[in-house]
Parts: C-alpha cells; sequence; structure tokens
C-alpha cells in the first residue's frame, strides 16, 4: 500500500468532524449529569455586566421559578458562585433563590432533580432540526465528492456549527 496515494484532506475533514460529534455528546453528557433547577439560563455577557442571572426558559413550571426571573443569590451566596452552588449539591436537595420579579425581591425554594433530556428537547427542537438537516446536508454533499475541498468544508463547517449551537443551547 502506497501511502502517498492516501488523500490527507479528506481524512483531516472527516476527523474533525467526528471531533465535532464528539465534544457535542461530551457537552450533553455533561449537561445532563448535572443536578437541574428546571430552568434555562443562555449564556451571555448579560450574566456578567448585571452580577444576576436572567432565567429564559423554564422547563418545569413547578419549580417555583419563572421565565423573566432575576436570580441574586442561591442560598444567600452572590449569584456569581450560582453554577457552582448547584454543582455542588446532591439529588435530591433543596435551594434558596433570591428572586426579582416583576420588581418585587423574594425567596423561592427549588429542589433539584435530574436533568431532564425531554423537557430540553421539547425547548430546542426547532433548532436541533435546522442542524440535523444542515448535518445531513454536508453529509450528503461530502459522501458524493469527499475530494472536493468546498464539500470537506462544508462538512467541518457543519460539525462546527452543530458542536457550537449545542453547546451553547444546554449549557
Amino acid at each position: 500500500m502506497n501511502l502517498r496515494r492516501i488523500p490527507i484532506a479528506p481524512l483531516i475533514a472527516g476527523s474533525c468532524f467526528v471531533a465535532c460529534l464528539g465534544l457535542t455528546a461530551v457537552a450533553v453528557g455533561r449537561a445532563l449529569s448535572l443536578p437541574a433547577d428546571g430552568t434555562v439560563v443562555q449564556a451571555s455577557d448579560r450574566l456578567y455586566r448585571s452580577g444576576t442571572v436572567v432565567v429564559d426558559n423554564v422547563l418545569d413550571a413547578s419549580t417555583g421559578i419563572r421565565a423573566g426571573d432575576v436570580i441574586t443569590a442561591v442560598n444567600g451566596r452572590p449569584v456569581g458562585e450560582f453554577t457552582q452552588a448547584v454543582a455542588q449539591t446532591a439529588i435530591p436537595s433543596r435551594l434558596v433563590y433570591s428572586v426579582a420579579r416583576e420588581g418585587v425581591s423574594r425567596d423561592v425554594t427549588v429542589v433539584l432533580h435530574p436533568a431532564a433530556l425531554g423537557g430540553l428537547v421539547a425547548q430546542i427542537w426547532p433548532s436541533l432540526g435546522v442542524l440535523a438537516a444542515f448535518v445531513a446536508v454536508g453529509c450528503f454533499v461530502f459522501v458524493r465528492r469527499p475530494h472536493d475541498a468546498a464539500a470537506q468544508d462544508l462538512l467541518i463547517i457543519a460539525g462546527l456549527t452543530s458542536c457550537g449551537t449545542v453547546g451553547w443551547l444546554v449549557g
């Protein structure tokens, strides 16, 4: 077997795509392994500028948290330690969130539970559908034309887009 005849570019494109899917699986696995409070908070610069966490979506309405709530503290600790407080807490346990809702401050007791994949998918299925279509097109074109540089680029871009978007959606 002559190694000089093995085209390297399709191997690199395919490897990058598989690596992106692997990173996506790791991000989803990590998110599902952490205790959940039933809320979705999209990472953005407003989290770091305001010293608060704004809840974007609520997957479990029984938590007492509502979309639009502004969380200012968790168990009396500053919200900057929010992720650490939740990640280091056993399931099931209770946390007290200091919440500003419609200009009124209140404490809301939240019970942590295992993350629910179904609730998350129900919230983000449109984005997942678009990503699946993009990946399918990228794979289809790459399989048909593996030596075409544009097909290789499309496959890599589909993988990177999927990895970044899913990672952002699941936190």
